[in-house]
């Protein structure tokens, strides 16, 4: 039996384009040919992958391979079938909200609408009493109000309905407007309110209601934990960006009571509300505010952060571009900014990673310790330049914003051009187990260590940099 009729044998192939497919790799016609077929009996079913490339040098003939991807495969289809899931409990708990959220705010309406009408004496006079069960009613019907449309944002945000309505704005105009709308709140607790714009701030591109809720919600905040008698500020500056691109910075510092170093981290999460330790006060307001606020800055392609000390206050900043530039789509550099420099000439790595402040952060590492870099900012854009460049190796994200990383990282490891190539997965979530099921060399969790990176990176990527006559290893798949 010839090698080449060995090969059909072995996949027991009787699909005419397969055939063809190896024949034309071992009579020289087309480099490379590889099928997945299932094999095996009843009772032990396996799948096995055909690998035929041809010799190198002109040589005619043909390398044969089969391997079993049963692990892989089930891997793929248990990956397929939690993805399934989760976009449906996603899908659901979003129309949920939605719902929910839309019968709510009807009644509500009615609620607010005739409050006001009390309020007014329309329907005549109140007593002072009435007068103030009526203002209670209509503060507690708009607080409410807030929470449901805080919610419905919250859902628009995370299923990506939401965009932005682009003008020029002035960052002076839209401050002082700010102030206007919570004057009222600061001097019923007799706080100071200061605003202090840089002179040298430019007009930004950005969706100005959207920019003016983010203000709102840290403006509230402030005034909410500060107590009577205290101090808010409000400064706008340039923000050094390190780049070409221009910055501005928002910040809304106060005097309040802080937030203990634990919670720090959770405070910009869906329904995180401060310090509920006993004997600390319960504070109004459903959680949302911050956790709405870092989703809207993102949508600009800003970011958002806090510097908190228990007792003395809080000052949270968020800086947004002078141009905006949305997440959604993200840009899409595929190449490493160079600052004007010629770039490291060492083995390519290509870093996908769809935060831009992420993907410059190990971009770095990787440039200081004379690797080339490649970027790329969403799943697709990830395959089709690991198909084209070839890199020395990948480092992954999981939260890409079209595809879930791990089927990414399965799909790489499938293809004939990429499942050599070294992936080390670098995300917030911990999946190890599955991640090295489906191929994976390694799996940090952020933040990652710049030495453990480099030292996995370095250790797969040694036999890449041996001297010419050294016999090389194959790459660590």
């Amino acid at each position: 039996m010839t090698p080449l009729e060995r090969g059909m044998a072995e996949a027991a192939l009787d699909d005419a384009d397969a055939r063809e497919g190896i024949r034309a790799v071992f009579e020289g016609r087309r480099r490379e040919y590889s099928l997945e077929y299932q094999g095996g009996d009843a009772t032990d079913p396996r799948w096995f992958l055909l690998s035929v490339s041809a010799l190198a040098g002109g040589q005619t003939g043909a390398i044969l391979a089969r391997s079993d991807i049963t692990e892989r495969r089930e891997a793929d289809e248990e990956l397929r079938r939690a993805k399934q899931a989760a976009e449906a409990a996603d899908h659901a708990k979003s129309a949920f909200l939605a719902s929910m959220s839309h019968e709510l705010r009807t009644p509500l309406n009615a609620i607010i609408g005739f409050s006001q009408l009390l309020e007014e004496q329309k329907g005549g006079p109140l007593n002072e009493r009435q007068r103030k069960y009526v203002r209670n009613i209509l503060v507690s019907g708009r607080q409410l109000l807030e929470l449901i449309d805080n919610v419905l944002d919250l859902t628009r945000v995370e299923a990506a309905r939401m965009s932005l309505q682009l003008s020029l704005a002035d960052v002076g105009t839209i401050l002082n407007d700010m102030q206007s709308l919570v004057r009222h709140l600061a001097e019923k607790k007799q706080l100071g309110m200061t605003i202090e714009i840089d002179e040298t701030v430019p007009p930004i591109t950005a969706d100005q209601p959207k920019v003016k809720q983010v203000l709102f919600s840290l403006l509230s905040n402030a005034i909410k934990f500060t107590p009577d008698g205290g101090q808010v500020r409000v400064t706008a500056r340039r923000a050094p960006s390190g780049t070409a691109e221009e910055w501005i910075e928002i910040a809304v510092a106060d005097t309040g009571i802080g937030i203990p170093l634990d919670q720090q981290e959770d405070v910009f999460e869906v329904f995180a509300r401060g310090d509920t330790s006993p004997g600390r006060a319960v504070q109004e307001g459903g959680g949302l505010g911050l956790a709405l606020a870092r989703r809207l800055v993102e949508l600009h392609g800003g970011r958002i952060g806090l510097d908190s000390e228990v007792g003395k206050g809080t000052t949270v900043s968020f800086q947004l571009p002078v141009a905006a530039r949305p997440r959604d789509p993200p840009p899409i550099p595929t190449r490493a900014d160079s600052g004007g420099e010629r770039l490291p000439s060492g083995p390519l790595v290509l870093v996908v990673e769809d935060d831009p402040q992420a993907s410059e952060l190990l971009s770095h590492y990787l440039t200081e310790s004379g690797h080339a870099v490649a970027r790329a900012y969403s799943g697709e854009q990830a395959i089709q330049l690991a198909q084209q460049l070839r890199p020395a190796a990948i480092t992954l994200d999981t939260l890409l914003p079209d595809r879930d990383g791990l089927e990414v990282l399965a799909l790489l490891k499938s293809l004939p051009a990429t499942r050599d190539i070294p992936v080390v997965v670098v995300s917030v979530t911990d999946q190890s187990e599955a991640g090295l099921r489906l191929g994976a060399l390694a799996w940090f969790v952020k933040p990652v260590s710049r030495a453990d990176l480099l030292d996995v990176l370095e250790g797969a990527l040694r036999p890449l940099r041996a001297p010419s006559g050294v016999p090389q290893e194959g790459r660590h798949g």
